[in-house]
């Protein structure tokens, strides 16, 4: 078993066949690292030095992890080699095959803590729970290394139930308000609300991405349309995975007026809840929250997916209240066992430790779904 880093610019086809491969294999599914999001965001977002940091045996690929080279990394102003986490990418965790698990960390750990001029690695949203996180904590410890978390927090997530009942667990008192204003709406649209998957209409993705730029996210410049090449970006992602079966718009709406729309996208017996907007002008009755609030019956009844990423940012109040299960996500750097590794170390433990002290948050980027 072998690592070899790849300039993304560099893959062939027959790389690109091994990734998808690699993609329908992967222990743990993540969208964010799949082919059709990774290439499109490095041609429209793009980055420093993108790569893919690929371990193989022979000719098949065990495991890939999408990496750059940062000027800086949670502003820690030590050369280094990163997981690519771009503004659009909601989950660091690499592609691994199952059987290949242990090993495949063990050798991806190493080329990242031996990089030729990093003093660190640094590993960005990976999912603190489950085989891959396992695998790396006994790769670390077993390579007789160090690592310091920068960041960690709960996200919530949707796991399958048996029974509708058993999701949500709103106080009386929450309930009734939602569905008043649930009832508001309906009113002054004159039409019951339903929640519809319209990814196959052709003008959804655009009607997407005219929602979200009319809110608050469009005054902050922070909405996909704001940026042409952002919106590039999302206009590709939603048609590639449009065209594998894989895109789910769900849009809450009434008498052909939609109020609010979310992106979803399945990935291995997974969805991705990748972005949520509504319409403003509806506020007073919070169709954000009934949206959200809808996934439940749709991914219980419709989805056919074991759980449901949320993917939002800490501090989202909504999602966290609405949805009751929780993936832990991390951040983390891995030293390197070099005079500049111990140094990042000591910068980076001491960057933590005063964050914690001012209290601020793990994050500095808005809830992806308010």
């Amino acid at each position: 078993m072998r690592a070899a880093i790849l300039a993304l610019d560099d893959l062939s086809p027959r790389d690109i066949d091994r990734w998808r491969d690699l993609v329908a294999d992967a222990d743990e599914p993540n969208l964010f690292f799949e082919p059709e999001y990774v290439l499109p965001a490095a041609r429209w977002i793009g980055g420093r030095q993108l790569a893919l940091l690929v371990v193989r045996v022979d000719d098949d690929w065990s495991a890939c992890l999408p990496v750059h080279r940062p000027r800086t990394w949670h502003r820690v102003p030590f050369a280094s080699v990163a997981s690519w986490h771009h503004r659009y990418c909601f989950l660091g965790t690499p592609l691994v095959r199952a059987e290949a698990r242990e090993s495949a960390i063990a050798t991806m750990a190493r080329e990242l803590m031996h990089q030729s001029g990093a003093a660190f690695a640094g590993l960005d949203a990976f999912a603190g729970d489950g085989p891959i996180w396992d695998a790396l904590q006994n790769a670390v410890e077993d390579e007789g290394a160090e690592q310091v978390r920068v960041t960690e927090h709960e996200r919530a997530v949707l796991r399958r139930r048996a029974r509708m009942d058993d999701y949500v667990k709103l106080k009386a008192k929450s309930r009734r308000e939602l569905e008043r204003k649930r009832r508001r709406l309906e009113d002054e649209l004159g039409a019951v609300l339903q929640t519809v998957d319209c990814a196959e209409d052709g003008k959804a993705v655009e009607e997407f991405l005219a929602l979200e730029v009319s809110g608050w996210k469009g005054h902050e410049g922070t909405a996909v349309a704001s940026l042409q090449r952002d919106a590039a970006f999302f206009r590709t992602v939603c048609r590639s995975f449009g065209e594998l079966g894989r895109l789910h718009l769900l849009s809450l709406q009434a008498n052909g007026q939609r109020v609010a729309m979310a992106c979803n996208v399945r990935a291995g017996d997974g969805v991705f809840c990748v972005k949520i907007a509504f319409d403003e002008r509806w506020y007073r009755s919070s169709p954000g929250a009934q949206l959200v609030l809808d996934h439940v019956p749709w991914f219980h009844q419709e989805a056919g997916a074991a759980w449901m990423d949320s993917c939002v940012e800490p501090g989202n109040e909504l999602v966290n209240r609405l949805w009751p299960d929780r993936r832990r996500i991390v951040s983390l750097a891995l030293p390197a066992r070099s005079a500049s590794g111990r140094l990042a170390r000591s910068a980076i433990a001491s960057a933590v430790r005063f964050r914690q002290g001012r209290g601020s948050p793990p994050s500095e980027r808005r809830p992806a779904g308010a």
